[in-house]
């Protein structure tokens, strides 16, 4: 419910006290169980997504951002020939 209200949850490699999405949850929620995102993410509630940065999101925002998926030039990504050649299938 805490990632649905932000909307999303910035992954972010710096790792001095804790990874970036840790502390934003601890910021928000106080003393949480650690555990939760990674079983959130286990159990497949969350997924990863370049949104504005590398982002975890509720999977059930999907559906809101599979337009956004499918048109990757339309954000600037500089893999997205890549990527679409990969997924043409799909």
């Amino acid at each position: 419910a805490t990632i649905s209200r932000m909307s999303l949850l910035q992954i972010d490699t710096i790792n001095i006290v804790a990874r970036s999405p840790y502390l934003v949850l601890f910021s928000r929620l106080g003393n949480y169980p650690a555990q939760w995102l990674d079983e959130s993410l286990a159990r497949g509630e969350l997924m990863e997504y370049w949104a504005h940065e590398a982002c975890f999101m509720p999977r059930s925002d999907f559906r809101l951002i599979r337009h956004r998926m499918l048109a990757p030039e339309k954000m600037g990504w500089k893999y997205k020939n890549a990527w679409m050649q990969e997924h043409a299938a799909e």
